[in-house]
Order: structure tokens, then sequence, then C-alpha cells
């Protein structure tokens, strides 16, 4: 699959069935919006998405292409069918962890917004619109 600079691979509003492998190119990842500041650049030769596969719901972030790039897409069947038949609890742990990850990311980012939120009221004077 190839995708052109700023298009949109993966979103919270949209399910996704695919851990996607990037084969060339960037990907930026985004938590708030896709016009947040990238918490992550993806370079080729990792993936994405792979927590929106094993735990079944839609991804936790925006994932958007820096640049062109390509990707190669695993359907999330062949990766259950993979890790099922290997080892039921493999499949049963993997969920676990990846319930963790999303947890502890939203947390994450609950923070930071709080901690800009206060930053920015402790510089400037809500009052007065003057820097303190």
């Amino acid at each position: 699959m190839t995708l052109a600079a700023g298009d949109c691979l993966l979103s919270p509003q949209a399910d996704n069935h695919h851990i996607h492998l990037l084969l060339a190119g960037a990907l930026t990842v985004h938590f708030l919006s896709p016009e947040s500041p990238a918490i992550r650049v993806v370079r080729a030769g990792l993936s994405v998405g792979e927590l929106s596969v094993i735990d079944g719901n839609p991804p936790s972030a925006w994932v958007v292409a820096r640049e062109d790039s390509r990707v190669f897409r695993i359907h999330r069947d062949l990766v259950n069918r993979l890790i099922g038949d290997a080892c039921p609890l493999a499949r049963n742990l993997l969920g676990i962890l990846a319930h963790w990850v999303k947890t502890n990311t939203v947390r994450m980012v609950e923070h930071q917004t709080q901690i800009e939120t206060l930053t920015h009221h402790a510089h400037l004077d809500d009052l007065t619109g003057l820097y303190n």
C-alpha cells in the first residue's frame, strides 16, 4: 500500500484490521488530533497498528505519512491465527499487555495536557492577559 505525504493511515475514529509494516518513508504518531505535535516518528522497518489488532479496539492515536511511504499490511485474522495456534495463553497475555499500554498512554497524554494548561496559567495572568 502506498501513502502520499499527509495521508492518514490510522485514526481512533476507524477500526483497524491490519498491522502496518513500514517498508519505505516515514510516519508520525499523534495523540490529541492529527494536527497535534507528533510524539513519535516511525521509520522503515518498524510497524504501527499492533495494539489495535491485538485488543480489537480502534487505534489510540492518529498515524500520518510524514513523507511518501509504502507499507505492507498483515491482516488481523492471520495474526490471530498465528498467535492462537502457537499458544492461547500468549494471546491472552498480549491482550492484557495491549490494554495496559493503551491505558497508560491515555493517562500520559492527559497528564501532559494538564501540565501544558497549568504552565500556561502560571506564565500568563488570566485577568490581565499579561505575562507573570
